[in-house]
């Protein structure tokens, strides 16, 4: 039974969210932290998890409105991309790197580390795959076989990569997608099977194959997809995982999946997911820049995966010259509805400040961009690791939506849940957004940019002082969007402190900003 769950029906949550939707921190106080992964018990959404790049754990009892952290402490060490699952009987999974003791960063993750929970999360047991010595095993990700048709039933599968030489140049080390599989709730594994063909490099590039993650249809097949080489690639097995069969690229991938361009950030990626409506239907979601800018695709099959469609690009067409990156997609498992979430900067007139978006997949095609973010979180700067996972879960028509923001405060990234539901996302709304000032000092381009949204508005008027001294001011006559952005080179400021003002109609702003040189 899970744990405070079992008699809160998910319906209870709508009307707390009511018309609009609340956006929790994970950690109220402060927690340095991010690639959050989320998960609903499907069967008592009241009870959630989280886990994220960091050893300790999250579980709420109150459909993530508050968060209680558990420590987690596997003897195989715990380090970074975390993956949490809940299955149908409530059993709590876990699959992260390993810290092993004794060895140095990039040794110690040399093996793929599980854990389970049977009594909502009290207790954790462990378990690990893929060691070999020397070898680095990176970026697992968890599926459960939970078809009633299937002779696999319970069956958990771990997906990842394999190094020769994480980071390594020497044309003799690459890289290989691997499988292993446990048929006693996690609490030993399968060797290992290599999925992949054909290696690709081991620099954790654009050439190294990367981010495996698979679903599983009714009778067990199993449909694995990963990134490399400038594709999307796709395996299946029919036996449970014990084989694969050939390789096959279903989409292109132009300029790969690592993104390096993006200002602010020290990296991000728009790796593939997949998921089946146990019907025929497979959904992948990715990631490229194609088209000069980074943006969301989809390719889908109706027949089990032989053929594919062409790509469809998820978020708006007229997006561009902002980036769409680093998506996750989910199934909510009693209704069958799938949704993608990513991080854009559409939002920004200048490609520099972050929001988190959710897309709903409705009667064959993908709707409307629905707005997660509250206000614009701002670039942490390209010193601060922001993580290579965003996080979306949904069952019984309740959604969440687990991102890292730039905490400004403390000047630290952390994570917050989004509390949303099928009514709020798939359904046009009237803006809840308020108006807010935004402002970042990017040192390496030595400028300072100011954001700002002011809904309802149709003028503004930019004012920065220093003391009593106006040393910068522009005047927008006429509002053509919602929001306003100026970029302001520092030699023009000079040192000191600084109060910006601005003002449109009854919406007045200000904040303050420090340079010292």
């Amino acid at each position: 039974m899970r744990k405070g769950a079992a008699f809160i029906p998910c319906i209870l949550f709508w009307p707390l969210l009511g018309q609009f939707h609340q956006t929790v921190p994970v950690v109220p106080e402060g927690l340095q932290t991010n690639e959050p992964s989320i998960s609903i018990d499907p069967k008592y959404p009241a009870f959630q998890v989280l886990g994220s790049n960091t050893s300790q754990f999250f579980i709420s009892q109150n459909g993530g409105q508050s968060w209680e952290p558990k420590l987690l402490d596997p003897k195989e060490g715990f380090y970074g991309d975390p993956v949490t699952f809940i299955s149908q009987e409530g059993h709590i999974y876990l699959t992260h790197l390993s810290k092993t003791e004794g060895k140095e960063w990039p040794n110690h993750f040399d093996r793929i580390v599980f854990q389970g929970s049977t009594d909502g999360g009290k207790t954790f047991y462990s378990s690990s795959m893929g060691f070999v010595e020397g070898k680095m095993q990176d970026k697992p990700w968890i599926s459960v076989d939970e078809n009633k048709r299937s002779v696999y039933k319970n069956r958990i599968y771990i997906t990842w990569t394999e190094f020769d030489a994480y980071g390594s140049s020497n044309p003799k080390d690459s890289s290989r997608i691997k499988c292993a599989f446990s048929d006693d709730y996690g609490k030993s594994f399968s060797d290992p099977i290599t999925i992949s063909d054909v290696s690709g490099n081991a620099v954790d590039g654009d050439n190294t194959l990367e981010g495996a993650n698979l679903t599983i249809g009714k009778r067990g097949e199993l449909y694995c997809v990963w990134a490399g080489k400038n594709k999307i690639w796709l395996d299946i097995s029919r036996d449970g995982g014990k084989t694969w069969g050939t390789d096959k690229g279903i989409g292109n991938q132009p300029n790969g999946w690592n993104i390096e361009h993006l200002t602010g950030i020290e990296r991000a990626n728009s790796m593939p997911f997949i998921q089946s409506n146990g019907k025929g239907r497979l959904m992948v979601v990715y990631g490229h820049d194609g088209k000069g800018t980074q943006d969301i695709y989809s390719l889908s099959s109706r027949d089990y995966g032989v053929n594919w469609s062409p790509e469809v690009q998820v978020n708006p067409l007229e997006n561009s010259p902002t980036d769409q990156y680093m998506p996750h997609m989910c199934k909510d498992r009693e209704t069958g509805d799938i949704y993608v979430t990513y991080y854009t900067r559409r939002f920004s007139n200048n490609n520099i400040f972050i929001d988190v978006v959710v897309v709903p997949f409705e009667k064959g095609k993908w709707g409307e961009e629905y707005r997660v973010t509250k206000r614009s979180i701002t670039p942490p700067g390209e010193d601060v690791f922001f993580g290579d996972y965003i996080g979306v879960a949904a069952e019984r028509k309740n959604i969440r939506v687990a991102f890292t923001y730039n905490d400004d405060f403390r000047g630290i990234a952390s994570v917050k849940v989004a509390l949303l539901n099928k009514k709020l996302v798939c359904k046009p709304k009237p803006s809840q957004y308020a108006a807010f000032l935004s402002s970042v000092l990017r040192s390496k381009q030595k400028d300072f940019v100011l954001h700002a949204e002011l809904p309802g508005s149709t003028s503004a008027i930019v004012e920065i002082y220093r003391g009593k001294v106006l040393v910068y001011k522009n005047v927008y006559p006429n509002l053509e969007q919602r929001s306003i952005e100026d970029i302001i080179l520092m030699d023009k400021l000079g040192k000191g402190f600084f109060e910006v003002k601005v003002k449109a109609g009854t919406n007045h702003l200000q904040s303050d900003f420090f340079i010292e040189r």
